[in-house]
């Protein structure tokens, strides 16, 4: 980084053993933590021993010194806390940036951490006059932490840019990038702006408002038309302050020939962040659309090294999306939302041939192949995993669970990721080839996964292809994902003409993920987040349609197929219909009312449905902002920002992500209409809660969480919880929130960022969780499909029924 003047390298501290595990699901262990949220940690001492719990060892403070290298090494950090202290002489703000851990947290204050070891988490803070502790929590390497003090407030970082290509021969325009503009002055900075010059071009670009001590990758505008020769051109950038230089500093933009891969940006509807997308382009352009081919890279794989491992193709173009960063969401979550913004954004850019497109992925990817290809069905006309595996973790090929005792609270929580499992929509791969590869040999995902996945397609796929390289590693050279068998496979496959898919057999565990397979969907469940099942026959020249169902209340389905005025006979589960074609555009309802389903109007918009049905992390999409209290005490105040900011630090590392971070003064609905919204507080410290979520049955404020006729009193409880917004027919708004600050420290401890974590419509918790798990969480449950409590699920934590086995 520049605009440095010195730097403080911590070299000596504390650590302690056996104090946290931390896992990829709903709530990890930390005692650390724990004693953190119950104002009971004390400065640490070498010798000192602060473990009380049954369900950790003896957690002991014991010294380490930093290596040569300023690493902190020891085989404790795996469970372990480092404790680093630094005593200021006065009050002053500095860059902090630490490598190799979860989280840490600074004077009590939480901050995300960089488990991946990149080293570019550059986090703005404030140092007291005095001793400063640093808790640094869940390593997954060797740790380093320094403190660096800037000469100027308002900085970038090149560290992490997102630049596309530029084409040569292509028209000349304005390309969008995105870089780090830090904030570490204790006041908001709305002044700023960038300027790119390349190639005797200049561009400005207005930076949106930077909190107090953050950070934010903000979209900046370059001008192409000066670049006039192929190779790496230097791109010098200020950065402004009121027309003032604050920093400057040079990157690099590289223009590529046509028919080489090359990388492009887009503006996310997700978040409104800057993505990119990697292209192998069609090697001979032809007068038929191109096919398309959509490829998943594997675990800390960037897009642009696979598309590098894929030769060009005459017949189509591969697309590569970044599923937000190189390890990201397992494509899962937003890293699915990713793909799929990526895939719709191809198709319309490229003019592909819709029957012709393909879906491959190797290691991670082939996962997400597996996933993908099970969840969107009629999507694809093959799919190809490489290496992969199709249950949710490494732990075993048999079953998603082992068998165990459950308690029904576990249950209703684990029942939120169904859609994960796509072991239990086996059935969705009947729509489309299967082809499977995987060496032999793999070391790091055996090939038992690949065998398991064949003897379970076997039975029913009648278009299944499976193929093991001989002494194949888990990767044995670009063959691994470029193997001519998988696209000579792909190459004669395409999606059906809609009036040759006559027979629908379709599985989904959430409508708002997966719904629509051809021409039926599925649109409300009467368990919500169970498997619901869709089986259809239909007769185009009978004029008829049988549909059986399996845990649904709402379906609908297109007649597009059938002539105007023809009458067609529809019968589900044995319940006749009689319904006479109007509009060949038109998707007609069937509602299922005391075992019996009728024709109804389109479904309202205000109910759940495929538009939004929850969980509590649909909320963060539809270009959300967080909105974080104002109102309340100054510690209620300073923690509702320091979460949002904290929450904002996780979803920039994990998602390449940038979300706008507004005050509940400063957010007004109908400037951010239709917006998803995280809102951080309760109704006695956030103003915004009244115009969210007046109608709510979920009521929090300072000593009180109700939930229909169930109350909380006391300060220790914390919530999460979705609703949807009055104002828009498709956003929702995600409540982190608690009854007082120790309710609030314990709602900073959830993985909601995490694939693996899923989270029902709302549930409350405490500290405990943190030693207990699960034990932790006081009830749970899923709103009625009419957003009520008293059509819904819920489960209170001291109905301990077990069940033998995983729901």
């Amino acid at each position: 980084m520049n605009n440095i003047k010195n730097a403080h390298h911590f070299k000596s501290g504390l650590i302690a053993n056996n104090c946290n595990n931390y896992k990829r699901q709903i709530t990890y262990t930390d005692y650390i933590t724990y004693l953190l949220g119950k104002n009971q940690l004390n400065q640490p001492k070498a010798k000192q021993s602060i473990s009380d719990k049954d369900q950790f060892q003896e957690i002991k403070w014991q010294t380490i010194q930093a290596q040569e290298d300023n690493k902190f090494h020891a085989k404790e950090l795996a469970t372990g806390c480092i404790y680093l202290a630094y005593h200021s002489d006065q009050e002053q703000n500095a860059i902090l940036n630490v490598s190799g851990h979860r989280m840490l947290y600074l004077n009590g204050v939480p901050h995300n951490g960089d488990m991946y070891t990149y080293g570019w988490m550059y986090l703005p803070v404030k140092l007291k006059k005095g001793i400063n502790e640093l808790f640094i929590l869940g390593s997954t390497s060797d740790i380093t932490a320094t403190l660096l003090f800037p000469f100027s407030h308002a900085m970038m970082s090149l560290k992490d840019t997102t630049f596309p290509h530029v084409i040569f021969g292509e028209p000349h325009k304005i390309l969008t990038g995105g870089l780090i503009v830090i904030n570490s002055s204790d006041q908001p900075l709305t002044e700023l702006s960038l300027v790119s010059r390349i190639a005797g071009k200049e561009r400005t670009t207005k930076v949106p408002a930077i909190p107090p001590l953050t950070f934010r990758k903000v979209a900046m505008e370059f001008d192409t038309s000066g670049m006039v020769q192929r190779g790496v051109h230097k791109m010098e950038l200020q950065l402004l302050e009121s027309g003032n230089i604050t920093d400057q500093n040079a990157g690099e933009i590289l223009v590529v020939e046509p028919n080489e891969c090359h990388s492009n940006t887009f503006i996310s509807e997700i978040d409104n962040s800057v993505q990119y997308y990697s292209i192998v382009p069609q090697s001979v352009s032809g007068p038929e659309p191109p096919a398309l081919i959509l490829a998943l890279h594997g675990r800390e794989v960037f897009s642009l090294n696979l598309a590098h491992a894929h030769r060009p193709k005459n017949w189509g173009l591969i697309a590569i999306p970044t599923n937000r960063r190189p390890r990201g969401f397992t494509w899962e979550d937003w890293g699915r939302l990713d793909a799929m913004e990526v895939l719709n954004m191809v198709k319309e850019k490229f003019k592909v041939d819709h029957s012709r497109v393909y879906l491959t992925g190797h290691s991670m990817g082939g996962r997400g192949t597996w996933y993908l290809g099970a969840t969107y069905p009629g999507t694809w006309a093959a799919i190809a995993p490489c290496a992969g595996y199709a249950t949710t973790t490494l732990r075993g090929t048999e079953k998603e669970e082992p068998i165990r005792k459950s308690t029904n609270i576990e249950q209703l929580m684990r029942r939120a990721g169904n859609a994960s499992n796509v072991l239990e929509l086996m059935n969705n791969y009947k729509a489309s080839g299967v082809f499977i590869l995987h060496g032999d040999d793999d070391e790091i995902i055996p090939v038992d996964y690949s065998r398991r996945m064949k003897k379970l397609l076997a039975p029913f796929h009648h278009d299944l292809s499976y193929q093991e390289h001989r002494g194949g590693s888990h990767w044995y050279g670009n063959e691994s994902v470029d193997s001519e068998s998988i696209f000579d496979y792909f190459k004669p496959r395409s999606i059906p003409v809609s009036k040759q898919l006559n027979h629908i057999d379709f599985s989904t565990a959430n409508p708002a993920i997966s719904s629509t397979m051809h021409w039926l969907s599925i649109v409300q469940q009467k368990y919500p987040l169970k498997f619901s099942r869709i089986k259809a026959d239909r007769d185009l020249e009978k004029k008829n349609i049988e549909i059986y169902t399996e845990d649904v209340l709402v379906c609908n389905l297109s007649l597009a197929d059938f002539n105007i005025a023809d009458t067609i006979t529809i019968t589900i589960d044995d319940c006749l219909n009689l319904y006479q074609v109007k509009d060949p555009e038109e998707r007609i309802y069937f509602y299922k009312n005391n075992e019996k389903w009728t024709l109804g109007p389109d479904l309202n918009p205000e109910l759940k449905g495929p538009h939004r049905y929850g969980t509590f992390k649909e909320a963060f999409k539809n270009r959300m902002v967080f909105v974080y209290g104002t109102s309340g005490t100054e510690e209620e105040n300073n923690w509702n920002y320091n979460k949002a900011r904290y929450d904002a630090e996780t979803w920039y590392y994990r998602a390449n992500g940038a979300v706008e971070m507004l005050s509940d003064k400063q957010f007004k609905a109908s400037v951010y209409a239709h917006r998803g919204v995280v809102l951080y507080g309760n109704n006695s410290n956030n103003s915004a809660w009244e115009e969210l979520l007046a109608d709510c049955p979920i009521k929090v404020q300072t000593g009180l969480i109700n939930i229909g006729e169930t109350t909380y009193t006391g300060d220790d409880h914390g919530i999460y919880f979705v609703w949807p917004r009055a104002d828009s027919p498709t956003a929702l708004v995600a409540v982190i929130s608690g009854s007082g600050m120790q309710g609030m420290r314990a709602a900073e401890s959830c993985q909601y960022f995490h694939h693996q974590a899923q989270f029902p419509d709302f549930m409350v918790f405490n500290l405990d969780f943190l030693v207990n798990g699960l034990r932790g969480v006081k009830l749970a449950g899923f709103f009625g499909n009419d957003w009520s409590l008293e059509n819904g699920e819920l489960v209170e934590n001291d109905q301990f029924t077990y069940s033998d086995e995983w729901v």
